[in-house]
C-alpha cells in the first residue's frame, strides 16, 4: 500500500524520529530543575529512612501485604478471563486465591506481618545464596577465574541468612537501610544530572 507523505497517518521516517528526539532532549534540558527537585526529595526520603528504620520497615511491610493482595486479584482476574484458552488456568486461579487469603490474614493480624516479611527476606537470601554456590561451581568447570569470589560471596550470604534466622528483626532493619541507600544514591545521581543539564541549557 502506497502512503502519501501528505497523509496524517504516514509512516514516520528517520528524520521524524530525530526531530522528536531533539525536542525531547531540549525539553529535558530546559526543565533541568525537575531533576534537581527529584534528587533533593529522594535524598530527604533516604535520610528519613536511615533515621527511622523501624517506621520504614513497617511501611515496607504494608507494601509487602498490599503486593500480595494486588497480585492475587490480578492472578484471579487473569485466570478467569483466560479459562477457555489457558489449559492451566486452575493453577493460576489457585495461586491467586492463596495470595489474596494470605494478604487478608496478614491484614487481620498486622502484628505478625513484620515477622513474615523478615522471614521472607531471609529465605529469599538463602535461596539466592544456594543458587550462587551452584552457579560458582558451574563456572569452575569452565576454568573461570572469578568463580572463587562468587563462591565466597554466596557462602557468606548463606551464613548471613542462617544467622538472621535467629535474629529476624535484623533483616527488616537491613532492608530499611538498603532502601535508604537506594534513595540516597538515586537522589545524588539526579542532582548531578540536573547540574549537567543546567550547563547544557546555558
Amino acid at each position: 500500500v502506497l502512503i502519501s507523505p501528505n497523509q496524517n497517518n504516514r509512516i514516520p521516517n528517520i528524520k521524524d524520529m530525530e526531530d522528536y528526539l531533539i525536542k525531547t532532549v531540549r525539553k529535558a534540558v530546559k526543565n533541568w530543575w525537575v531533576s534537581l527537585l527529584i534528587g533533593i526529595i529522594c535524598i530527604a526520603f533516604g535520610v528519613w529512612c536511615l533515621a527511622t528504620p523501624l517506621e520504614t520497615f513497617l511501611a515496607l511491610t504494608m507494601l509487602f501485604v498490599a503486593g500480595f493482595l494486588v497480585t492475587g486479584i490480578f492472578e484471579i482476574a487473569f485466570s478467569i478471563s483466560n479459562r477457555e484458552s489457558l489449559h492451566g488456568w486452575g493453577w493460576t486461579l489457585a495461586v491467586g486465591i492463596v495470595d489474596v487469603v494470605f494478604a487478608i490474614i496478614l491484614m487481620a493480624n498486622p502484628a505478625i506481618a513484620p515477622a513474615v516479611l523478615s522471614y521472607f527476606i531471609i529465605f529469599w537470601l538463602m535461596f539466592q545464596s544456594f543458587w550462587g554456590i551452584g552457579a560458582a561451581i558451574d563456572l569452575s568447570k569452565y576454568q573461570n577465574s572469578s568463580w572463587g569470589w562468587l563462591l565466597a560471596i554466596a557462602i557468606l550470604g548463606l551464613i548471613l541468612s542462617g544467622i538472621l534466622l535467629f535474629q529476624p528483626i535484623i533483616s527488616g532493619i537491613m532492608a530499611s537501610y538498603l532502601l535508604a541507600s537506594i534513595f540516597i544514591v538515586y537522589g545524588v545521581f539526579r542532582i548531578l544530572l540536573s547540574i549537567k543539564l543546567k550547563s547544557l541549557n546555558k
